[in-house]
């Protein structure tokens, strides 16, 4: 009977020992990457903080996650195995801050000496354009599809004031407030833009307006003055694109696709981001230091599991029970050394933000 169980145990060690192994070589191949590659990445859908992830990938197809990029990017640009980057800039949704953040990355690999080239199929078909070609155009080069357009646009705000419909069905709105420049509440209130309200708003556009010709000048080396009688111009047809060295190239993807293969008369293998970036089976078992990332997006809220009601019951809330609890993991946790918080948000409750504040202390 001993003797039984004994031989159950030992058949039973070995099939792990079998089946371990042969998981650990395909891991191994799936992460293998051939010298001489070149990391592809491609813009498409809803720009995200983060997405979920696993040893299977991303798991949603229609969002482009910032961390799996930035991941990517990053480790690329060390790897010696990965000699230029492919970027495809097809219909991404993003707002300036996260189009500036992905040009920081493609910047940063180019530092590492390397080469980089963008695909544009049109930059904003029938809205604004400025994102996707900002993003573009901080590739060494850049393709546009020969029919696509440049549409690169001014910067408007929009405020809506609902102060004569509440008279009109008779209500009287009152509303306390901490200051001029706190103007959330001046759409019940007001009718019009207060003077503070109007010089904040003037202020934001004029500061977004200058990054977005600043960036666009300094990629494409050229003058402010240029790039601004430009976007009087806009839209801009690819031909006239190309004549006024906004882009360089105009092609289809395919012949993107083909020409980037063979860069400088070399062959390349090309590699998607999302496989790159993919975690190994075993990249969780090693310990030390650690950087703890927190993510605080949607509206602040007091409590726990709330949803974000600017944004739809599809988005989560800032809430301060996850904050915290958040905090209090790391804080506790002897492996992280230091957090990274990104706050994505449009402000919300004072209660909920000092409770969070606090933690942070």
């Amino acid at each position: 009977m001993l003797r039984r169980f004994f031989r159950w145990i030992v058949r039973t060690v070995l099939v792990a020992v079998v089946l371990l192994a042969i998981v650990a070589i395909s891991d191994y191949i799936s992460h293998r990457v051939q010298p001489n590659s070149v990391l592809s990445v491609e813009l498409d859908g809803t720009v995200v903080e983060r997405g979920t992830s696993s040893v299977l990938g991303l798991l949603s197809k229609n969002e482009t996650a910032l961390n799996t990029l930035r991941n990517a990017i990053d480790q690329a640009a060390k790897d010696p195995k990965i000699v230029g980057m492919e970027i495809k800039v097809i219909n991404p949704e993003m707002e300036l801050a996260q189009a500036q953040e992905i040009v920081a990355l493609i910047k940063s690999f180019k530092s590492h000496g390397k080469w980089t080239a963008a695909y544009l199929e049109t930059a904003g078909e029938s809205g604004l354009g400025n994102t996707p070609y900002i993003v573009a155009c901080a590739a060494d080069e850049v393709s546009l599809m020969p029919q696509g357009d440049l549409n690169l646009m001014g910067v408007q705000l929009r405020e809506l004031f609902m102060r004569g419909t509440l008279d009109w069905i008779g209500i009287t709105p009152n509303f306390a407030s901490a200051g001029q420049y706190k103007s959330a509440a001046n759409m019940f209130t007001n009718k019009d833009f207060s003077p503070a309200q109007k010089e904040e708003d003037e202020g934001l556009a004029g500061s977004l307006f200058d990054q977005i010709v600043a960036t666009m000048g300094d990629e494409r080396k050229l003058s402010p003055d240029t790039i601004k009688g430009l976007i009087d111009q806009a839209p801009i047809n690819a031909d006239d694109g190309l004549k006024d060295k906004l882009v360089d190239r105009l092609e289809y993807e395919d012949q993107f696709t083909e020409r980037v293969k063979n860069h400088g008369g070399s062959v390349h293998k090309v590699v998607d981001y999302t496989d790159y970036a993919r975690p190994s089976l075993f990249s969780s078992l090693g310990g030390g230091d650690q950087i703890a990332v927190i993510y605080g997006n949607g509206e602040i809220q007091r409590g726990d599991e709330g949803f974000d009601p600017f944004s739809g019951p599809d988005t989560t809330a800032m809430t301060s029970d996850d904050m915290t609890d958040a905090f209090k993991s790391a804080r506790e946790d002897d492996d992280v050394r230091a957090v990274i918080l990104r706050v994505d948000s449009p402000g919300g409750s004072m209660l909920a933000s000092e409770l969070i504040d606090r933690e942070v202390e």
